[in-house]
């Protein structure tokens, strides 16, 4: 009976918090990322390549281009780096932290 009540109470407010993620129009359908670097996935170093591979990546998967040592941008933040908008996967493999399908843009 008291579950029921929590449950009640929580729904709201989990609704609430969802709907605090930024939305950017240039962004509509990804991850609004930071990245400290970005490489052109038509210009991927051999060791990058290598790693995606390992881990079973298609390399036409990823384009335009990869992030790396990307964090979500939150609501208030801002990015010094590479702002980006990435539509793929994120891999994270002990100090590799890499975004595929990242696009630049402007906020």
């Amino acid at each position: 009976m008291h579950f029921s009540r929590i449950a009640l109470v929580a729904l709201p407010i989990l609704g609430a918090t969802a709907s605090i993620v930024p939305r950017n129009p240039q962004c509509s359908g990804g991850s609004l990322q930071c990245c400290q670097q970005t490489i052109k996935s038509d210009s991927l170093p051999e060791w990058l390549a290598t790693f995606f591979r390992s881990i079973g990546v298609d390399l036409n998967s990823i384009a335009p281009a990869v992030g790396l040592t990307c964090t979500v941008i939150g609501v208030g933040q801002s990015c010094q780096s590479n702002t980006v908008c990435c539509t793929g996967n994120n891999h994270q493999d002990g100090l590799v932290n890499l975004s595929t399908g990242c696009t630049p843009i402007t906020l």
